[in-house]
């Protein structure tokens, strides 16, 4: 599956942002730049755009792109805003009509069949991305060797119950405002080494049967959490 390039789209657009308000602190910027670019309706605009590429054409994303555009369109010729809504609000409902028309010929971007939205994954590797989204993945993979998971602003779900580990495997989960839950057998022995701050993770399996310490039976858990969580069960 190929999702790195929604993973560095947000590498990419926490940098610029970072960079966008050093230089206003450092008043590199004119007033009039930052009323119009240094503001919520860019904001709303960049995050519509990493969703709609994150999520390979996203309803809601192209939405938050319009709306965006529109308030910056407004701030920049000093136009209000909702007169512009006023002729154009029928298009949203139009987009969302033939959003949910074409909504069953959407095709997964990895191989693997859909079943009450968990969708089965037999690769040994993972990469994968979820921004303002939610994704369900059932690892079938018999010699699963690493993973990685970037959630923004969403939530990523991974049952390993019918997966078998490569020796050493490791998966590295970065949850920025959003949570990483993993379903993972109690007889495997989990390695916490990821890194916090305001968030965390927990081992909540029920440890009904002693652990395997097998070299087979061993996975890193590591990565980076803010404002969210990794939960741990079985």
């Amino acid at each position: 599956m190929k999702q790195c390039n929604g993973r560095l789209l947000i590498g990419f657009s926490l940098i610029v942002v970072g960079l966008a308000f050093v230089l206003r602190n450092l008043n590199v910027f004119s007033w009039e730049f930052e009323y119009v670019f240094l503001s919520w309706p860019s904001l709303v605009f960049l995050i519509g755009l990493v969703t709609t590429i994150s999520s390979r054409g996203s309803f809601w994303g192209f939405s938050a792109m319009i709306v965006g555009a529109i308030f910056i369109t407004a701030r920049y010729y000093d136009y209000p805003a909702g007169e512009i809504f006023s002729d154009i609000w029928p298009v949203f409902i139009i987009l969302l009509g033939l959003s949910i028309l074409f909504q069953h010929k959407k095709k997964k971007y990895i191989e693997g069949e859909k079943t009450e939205g968990w969708v089965d994954y037999a690769d040994n590797t993972l990469d994968l991305s979820t921004v303002f989204n939610e994704n369900k993945y059932r690892i079938t993979s018999q010699n699963f060797r690493t993973g990685k998971t970037s959630t923004l602003f969403g939530s990523t779900e991974l049952d390993f119950r019918d997966a078998k580990l490569e020796q050493n495997a490791t998966l590295y989960c970065d949850t920025i405002f959003g949570g990483t839950e993993l379903t993972i057998p109690s007889t495997w022995k989990v390695i916490n080494k990821g890194s916090a701050i305001f968030g965390g993770s927990a081992d909540e399996r029920r440890k009904s049967a002693p652990v395997n310490d097998n070299e087979e039976n061993v996975i890193t858990i590591n990565g980076f959490t803010l404002f969210g969580g990794i939960e741990i069960k079985s």
